[in-house]
């Protein structure tokens, strides 16, 4: 690992794989055996789970929560204060009706260069969605 930054005050699990040029800022937080590519930077209060994965060139703004199972392709900003999850449905829905509240197996976050072509459309691509029957949110 050359020319890391990491500032005291972040938590970086010693097996989380870091690349060249990346900086984690004050009160980041680095699970294990999360990857982050190559000359990004994960800003102030980040908070980055197990076994996320974070191409090249990422910029994580202050205040973002990835969670496990969330993949973030090269060349993504991920804007301030913003989660990342695989919950379809909020957490209330689950605790009031937890057979109809599908979790996803992954997500992935593309950057808006790869949509460019078909205009502005949105930054996630869910892959492996559950086969949802139905939802309070549905009605």
């Amino acid at each position: 690992m050359k020319d890391i930054f990491i500032h005291e005050t972040a938590e970086v699990s010693g097996s989380a794989v870091i690349g060249s040029g990346t900086k984690i800022w004050n009160q980041a937080q680095v699970r294990n055996d999360a990857v982050l590519g190559e000359n990004c930077v994960v800003s102030k209060n980040v908070y980055i789970d197990e076994h996320v994965k974070i191409g090249n060139r990422v910029k994580v703004q202050n205040n973002v929560n990835v969670y496990h199972g969330v993949s973030i392709e090269d060349d993504v900003f991920l804007g301030p204060s913003m989660t990342y999850s695989p919950m379809v449905t909020p957490h209330l829905i689950t605790a009031l009706a937890p057979m109809e509240a599908p979790l996803l197996t992954s997500v992935s976050v593309i950057s808006h260069s790869v949509l460019k072509d078909r205009g502005y459309i949105s930054l996630v691509n869910v892959m492996d969605g559950p086969k949802k029957t139905s939802s309070p949110m549905d009605t």
